[in-house]
């Protein structure tokens, strides 16, 4: 009896803890890098898809585009280029103004910023 009892305030205490705030996720091994542009391997690919916006996300079960950090965008008829249309007020994950400066085809180095949309 008092184990059933014990087992009862247990699992009452448990539910009425606050719901978690962190996700834990595994992996099977360390990523060989963080730089979205030179993920080459599943690790860093998770990684990356667990804590980076994209800009336009494919619907896994439809197969149609839907915005992400563009809102919206426009394709001319040639095919060659995409204009994104950004959402507002768009922030880095330690609360900093992201903002679009210097890009281009070719941005100039001296235009890009660590705060800046546009890096290559």
């Amino acid at each position: 009896m008092r184990r059933v009892a014990l087992l009862a305030a247990i699992l009452v205490l448990t539910l009425a803890a606050a719901p978690p705030t962190e996700l834990h996720f595994a992996i099977s091994g360390d990523p060989k890098t963080f730089d979205p542009l030179q993920v080459s391997e599943s690790n860093a690919e998770m990684v990356r898809y667990l804590t980076a916006g994209v800009l336009i996300r494919v619907n896994r079960n439809t197969g149609q585009l839907e915005p992400e950090l563009a809102e919206s965008w426009t394709l001319p008829p040639d095919g060659k280029s995409i204009s994104l249309h950004l959402r507002a007020a768009l922030k880095f994950s330690d609360g900093a103004a992201a903002y679009v400066s210097g890009c281009g085809a070719d941005p100039q180095p001296s235009a890009r910023s660590e705060r800046s949309l546009c890096r290559g």
